[in-house]
């Protein structure tokens, strides 16, 4: 995340308004998977890593290959 705002400062932009809405609901939902015990929540890290790497992926098959 520093290096997120440190970018966006070097770019000239800055952070959404909605991000204390994005980590709240971020935060709610980790709670709320940590109140089903250990697989739920683990399971929802798991899920959530694959969701991460696959975005990631789709970003990666844009990008021009490298001479």
């Amino acid at each position: 995340m520093a290096w997120t705002h440190q970018r966006l400062t070097e770019l000239g932009g800055r952070p959404s308004l909605l991000n204390p809405v994005w980590y709240a609901g971020a935060f709610s939902l980790g709670v709320l998977a940590g109140q089903f015990g250990d697989a739920v929540s683990l399971g929802f890290v798991a899920e959530t890593e694959k969701q991460v790497e696959n975005h990631l992926d789709a970003h990666l098959q844009r990008l021009p290959a490298q001479t």
